[in-house]
């Protein structure tokens, strides 16, 4: 904002602070920035890493949701909703918003409590469009690379905290009024000799989910914005009054992450006012560092102290985000909330198998039998509605047609939508032969016991390591002079060798979590005769291995999750980081429900299930994981 400041002198005399539990300790500004120095967020930081706060976003227990309360199931319900009220009450379209916003309807007289409860629904809506939309505008900052921190959420007076008597005694002056103020987004990053401090106020503008057209924002919301920004400006340079001048630049900006840069234009000047504003596209990776007009410039001694100093008083007495600032806070409280989350999902049979997966088993089921019967490999439409699965990609080149990839973050259901698959394809040819297996787990393996109890009927459920032994494949053949297993070249021998044993049958075999290297040789399971379908789940990839898989084939994308992607990933990350394990666990992990016990395993070259409540308690005990 440009407001120029002196620095403020400030006092470095010993206060006692109460902090709860009957302890009292002496402070002073110092000793609070040496106490952040010792923190998990500060060796991270000094690694050259952003660190998050909160370290995770449970968003769903704030609002108090149900865990498969997702976006996208608010949005079926309310459309469900919306065409109920047009219907019941003979309303028109302008009518039932105008209920649903909470405006009265005449026509409708008193409403009972059902009607309220659709009213509530689209409350809940906007709320969580709202979290979610700062939650982007979060992850975005966090992509920038900068060493640092983003605070989301920011509460004055949970940061003033414990330590208020410390911070009036020392002489910095905080405004803040009887209301307590809550800004969207703080993020310090180091940057030479001194420190840059972002200022994000998120808006996202209501809206309804059969909306065709994307509305302007109304001119409030950039009002309200600005206005919240001012005050954040004034806080963050209270609280850092003894940083010079010079060291100190403040970014202001509003950010609208469900929103265009075209419909943003018709409402502020783009000559001007826009640069100060972050829009939809602003947020793709590589846009925002241009955007903000930033450099990164790696923090020198003084720049890192300036940071320390910023970090030690955002977070290290108050309140704010308490238990959630630190990877190992944040890694036990995603065991409570998977676990919860079991319990939920088991008992809501509805979200297991959503319209997006259902029109991802279609489109994969019909073209498959599409390319069955084109003798000549012609090419094939693969085009398919938006949705949470993916549109499927076809390469210009020929062949391939028999091979199909499911792909997707963990807990998007991609085991579930391949085995449906495999069911539907059994249904259209009771003759054919199915075989589903793991490339990783032994036929005891309780998985596959799991595996077993959906799909016996279907076909044979069997581990990898049998059908080798079975069919006289020697898997040591296929390791690669880097010491890794060619799967794909691996897979297909052992089909052709299924194929010599039950000539012109046509066969369909899944294979669970293939791990897939860059490098991997697919030419041999693109060459297998059209009498063979080959549906392949990799797990949750990278984009370089993404880009590594055959152009030439079928590839459905899932993004939408029965179970939480998000938290199976990140306890994923924080598994890594409390005990020191990267190298044991290279890959995201694969999940599964089997029975009342989540399991999670290593995506690397692990054989076997390691029970999750045994990896946890391996990790919290200090044992190396091997």
């Amino acid at each position: 904002m440009g407001k120029q400041r002196e620095k403020k002198k400030v006092n470095l005399k010993m206060f006692k602070l109460s902090l709860g539990g009957g302890k009292v300790e002496k402070m002073n500004l110092d000793s609070l920035k040496q106490k952040f120095g010792k923190t998990e967020s500060w060796i991270e930081i000094l690694k050259g890493e952003t660190v998050p706060v909160p370290r995770e976003e449970y968003l769903k227990d704030l609002k108090k949701y149900r865990v498969t309360d997702t976006l996208e199931r608010m949005e079926f319900k309310l459309r469900k909703a919306y065409q109920e009220l047009i219907e019941t009450f003979q309303l028109s379209h302008e009518e039932a918003e105008k209920f649903l916003k909470g405006d009265k309807v005449e026509k409708m007289g008193e409403t009972g409590c059902k009607e309220d409860s659709m009213r509530k629904l689209y409350d809940n809506y906007k709320s969580y469009r709202a979290e979610k939309g700062e939650v982007l505008v979060k992850e975005a900052f966090l992509k920038l690379g900068l060493p640092g921190i983003v605070y989301r959420s920011v509460e004055v007076q949970k940061v003033i905290g414990n330590w208020r008597q410390l911070q009036e005694g020392s002489g910095l002056v905080i405004p803040r009024k009887k209301e307590n103020d809550e800004f969207d987004m703080i993020a310090i990053f180091g940057k030479g000799d001194g420190i840059l401090v972002l200022l994000c106020e998120v808006k996202v503008p209501s809206t309804f989910p059969w909306d065709k057209e994307e509305y302007e924002p109304n001119q409030k919301l950039f009002e309200k914005a600005w206005e919240q920004l001012s005050k954040s400006h004034n806080f963050i340079t209270g609280l850092l009054g003894d940083i010079p001048t010079g060291a100190l630049s403040i970014h202001a900006v509003s950010a609208f992450p469900m929103s265009t840069k075209v419909i943003l234009e018709k409402v502020v000047d783009p000559s001007c006012c826009l640069r100060y504003v972050i829009c939809k596209e602003d947020l793709a990776p590589g846009q925002l560092m241009s955007k903000l007009g930033i450099t990164p410039t790696k923090p020198s001694e003084e720049g890192f102290s300036h940071l320390q100093t910023g970090g030690s008083r955002l977070s290290c007495l108050g309140s704010l985000h308490l238990g959630q600032r630190e990877t190992s806070q944040a890694y036990h409280e995603n065991i409570k909330r998977l676990k919860k989350e079991r319990d939920q999902v088991d008992s809501d049979v509805w979200q297991l198998l959503d319209d997006h997966q259902k029109e991802a088993i279609e489109n994969m089921v019909n073209q498959m039998q599409l390319s069955s019967m084109e003798k000549d490999f012609g090419r094939l439409d693969l085009s398919m509605s938006e949705g949470a699965a993916g549109p499927a990609e076809k390469d210009d080149s020929l062949g391939g047609q028999n091979l199909t990839f499911l792909t997707g973050a963990a807990g998007t259901g991609k085991t579930m939508v391949g085995g449906e698959v495999v069911r539907r394809m059994k249904e259209k040819d009771t003759s054919a032969l199915v075989i589903i297996t793991n490339m990783f787990l032994t036929d005891t393996a309780p998985l596959m016991d799991d595996l077993r109890g959906k799909y016996s009927e279907v076909g044979e459920v069997v581990g990898m390591d049998t059908l080798l032994t079975r069919h006289g494949v020697d898997m040591e053949k296929y390791k690669t002079p880097s010491g890794k297993y060619d799967y794909p070249a691996l897979l297909a021998a052992v089909v052709e060798n299924i194929i010599k044993s039950q000539p012109g049958r046509r066969v369909v075999c899944m294979a669970d979590d293939m791990v897939v290297w860059p490098g991997s040789d697919w030419q041999p399971l693109l060459l297998l005769p059209a009498q063979v379908i080959c549906i392949i789940n990799p797990g949750a990839i990278s984009t370089r291995e993404y880009q590594s898989l055959p152009p030439d084939c079928l590839k459905i994308t899932l993004s939408l999750s029965y179970r939480s992607s998000v938290n199976i990933s990140q306890l994923g990350g924080n598994l890594r980081k409390v005990s020191g394990a990267a190298s044991s666990l290279p890959c995201e992990p694969a999940t599964e429900v089997v029975g009342d016990v989540p399991r999670m395993w290593d995506m690397g070259e692990v054989v076997g299930v390691l029970c999750l409540e045994y990896l946890l308690q391996l990790v919290m005990t200090g044992t190396p994981l091997h």
